[in-house]
C-alpha cells in the first residue's frame, strides 16, 4: 500500500485515481483528466483500483506543487487568472501542458504570457 498524505485542495473522495508526487496523493477523476491530457487518456487506461481500495494509484515523478498547480488549473479550482499568476508558475503550466499533453492547458498558458509580453509595440501600448 502506497504511503502518502492527501493533498489538502485537490482530494476527491469520489474520485478514481491518486497521483502520487512525493509523498503527497492527489485523488481526482480519470474521465476529467483523460479530457484534459491525451498522455493521460492512454496512460490511466492500464490502471486498475488497488485491492479493497476504489481507485487506482499512479507515481509521478513530479513535484507536489506543480502537480497540485496543474490539476487546480484543470479542475478551474480557487487560483487565480493566468495572466495574473507569477511566472514561475506559468512555466510550470507550461512545462505540465507539454509533458502531459494537456494542450488546453499549454494554449491558455501560452496566451497568458501573450498578454504580459505582447510582441509588437501596438499590443503593448493598448
Amino acid at each position: 500500500m502506497p504511503v502518502f498524505t492527501r493533498d489538502g485542495d485537490v482530494w476527491f473522495d469520489d474520485g478514481n485515481i491518486v497521483f502520487v508526487c512525493t509523498r503527497t496523493g492527489f485523488r481526482v477523476h480519470k474521465g476529467v483528466i483523460a479530457r484534459h491530457s491525451t498522455f493521460f487518456l492512454e496512460s490511466l487506461s492500464t490502471v486498475d483500483p488497488l485491492p479493497g481500495r476504489e481507485y487506482g494509484v499512479l507515481r509521478c515523478n513530479d513535484a507536489a506543487e506543480d502537480m497540485r498547480l496543474f490539476l487546480q488549473v484543470i479542475y478551474n479550482l480557487e487560483c487565480p487568472e493566468l495572466n495574473t499568476m507569477p511566472l514561475e508558475n506559468l512555466y510550470c503550466l507550461l512545462r505540465m501542458g507539454r509533458k502531459y499533453k494537456a494542450d488546453r492547458v499549454f494554449r491558455n498558458t501560452v496566451t497568458a504570457l501573450q498578454f504580459i509580453f505582447p510582441s509588437t509595440l501596438d499590443d503593448y501600448c493598448s
